[in-house]
């Protein structure tokens, strides 16, 4: 505790004016684009994400081999609220830049706090190595800075409305009242804003993996994520507790979706996510942040495409979400040259001749150039390197076990992207996968 005491003892004794005239150490705030609301969202989101990253961030990204608290260095941790409030600086600036007759008040009372928590920050990344006693305190500090602001506690109404607005069309006008009784607005319009609001923050990774950017602070978004996941199932499980009908379709469907969102959220936080924090791969957290993304994100829509069938059998996924057709015409291409190349390969297995060897190579270069970026990022380097050993290798009984390889990794490829949640309804066929 000798590094942070005596920064907090300097920070809480000067009051929020103080603050505002603080140096805060050459941070450069890089511009950012949108309009004031979404700026306004987005920076309440980043809000959210920093204390949900410091009160839940030990149980969303926990690991079983991680070491005890008392031996663990919590400096990533640090580095990554750090990250965090360098972002919410960059979107109060621009906000700054486009909002008519400057900030808002929550928006000046956010900044005063934050401001105070970057300086302290910003001397404790300095720091080789930082203690739990010293991350324990920190995530207190930030707690209570965040715990007053209104742009924090105002946070879930907008998520909300923000939630609902990110619904296709189809999706808001159907809570209308000519369906469903009141109580079965009021769950699927509670369950259907969080899903949309969850759909929106996860837009926000989706633009930073476009733009190639530093993914370590998304785990903060990731954080807010696993929160709001845990408390939508909780909250779906307390409604349908109060209903007598069972058999009814909001039922039904409610509870799947309490049901899935469980499943999926422990595959992307117990998987995907696991070590991320203390990764220092770029490459391996751009592949984890990719998939986490991936299947959150895809879940998520088919979910909210299952309610819209609420309303008549003739709703499809795709008329909802069009990116579903690209994705699905990938997904069928992408398992069609698999199984290709899976048969290419076992019969060049079986026979090792030449011959063979020299109509598999094509093939790989073929699904190198065209079909290799519709795979996981996760995946691409291991299909790579075992392309590179294919074409290096001169033929014979000696590529056999190279082979023997390749063909067992192919088949795994083969079964995960049959496992797509967009090909639920197209089932494989050989020669006829279309």
């Amino acid at each position: 505790m000798k590094v942070l005491d005596p920064l907090i003892a300097d920070i809480e004794r000067l009051n929020v004016a103080d603050v505002e005239a603080l140096d805060l150490g050459g941070i450069e705030f890089p511009t950012v684009a949108g309009s004031a609301s979404d700026l306004h969202f987005e920076l309440a989101l980043w809000a959210r994400g920093l204390e949900c990253f410091c009160s839940v961030g030990k149980y969303a990204f926990r690991t079983e081999n991680a070491d005890a608290a008392e031996k663990q260095n919590f400096r990533s941790e640090f580095q990554i609220t750090h990250a965090v409030l360098v972002k919410c600086g960059e979107l109060i600036e621009e906000m700054g830049r486009v909002t008519e007759g400057g900030l808002a008040a929550d928006v000046i009372e956010f900044r005063n706090s934050i401001k105070a928590l970057i300086l302290c920050n910003n001397a404790l990344v300095r720091n080789r190595w930082l203690n739990f006693a010293e991350w324990h305190a920190w995530c207190g500090m930030v707690s209570e800075r965040l715990a007053g602001c209104r742009l924090y506690l105002d946070f879930d109404h907008e998520f909300e409305e923000r939630g609902i607005a990110f619904l296709p069309t189809a999706l808001n006008r159907f809570i209308g009242p000519e369906k469903f009784d009141r109580r079965d607005r009021e769950d699927l319009r509670s369950c259907l804003s969080k899903l949309g609001g969850i759909l929106e923050a996860l837009e926000h990774v989706r633009k930073m993996l476009n733009r190639d950017a530093p993914l370590k602070p998304v785990i903060a978004i990731f954080a807010f994520v696993y929160e709001t996941v845990n408390e939508l199932v909780f909250e779906i499980g307390e409604r349908l507790s109060l209903h007598d009908d069972e058999t009814g379709e909001v039922f039904g469907m409610l509870d799947a979706t309490a049901y899935t969102l469980a499943i999926e959220s422990r595959k992307v936080y117990s998987h995907e996510l696991a070590s991320v924090i203390g990764t220092r791969s770029a490459t391996l957290v751009f592949a984890r942040v990719e998939a986490a993304f991936g299947i959150l994100n895809d879940n998520i829509r088919h979910l909210l495409a299952g309610f819209a069938k609420l309303t008549g059998p003739q709703q499809d996924a795709a008329d909802l979400f069009p990116e579903f057709a690209e994705k699905l015409k990938h997904s069928i291409e992408l398992r069609e040259s698999l199984w290709s190349i899976l048969n290419a390969v076992r019969t060049a297995e079986a026979e090792a001749s030449d011959a063979q060897m020299e109509d598999l190579r094509p093939r790989l270069q073929e699904f190198l150039h065209s079909k290799l970026s519709y795979l996981f990022y996760k995946d691409h380097e291991t299909f790579e390197r075992f392309c590179e050993e294919i074409m290096m290798s001169e033929g014979g009984s000696d590529v056999r076990p190279l082979l023997h390889r390749f063909s067992a990794y192919v088949e795994t490829l083969f079964n995960q992207v049959g496992m797509r949640v967009v090909l639920a309804n197209h089932s494989f066929a050989p020669g006829n996968d279309h």
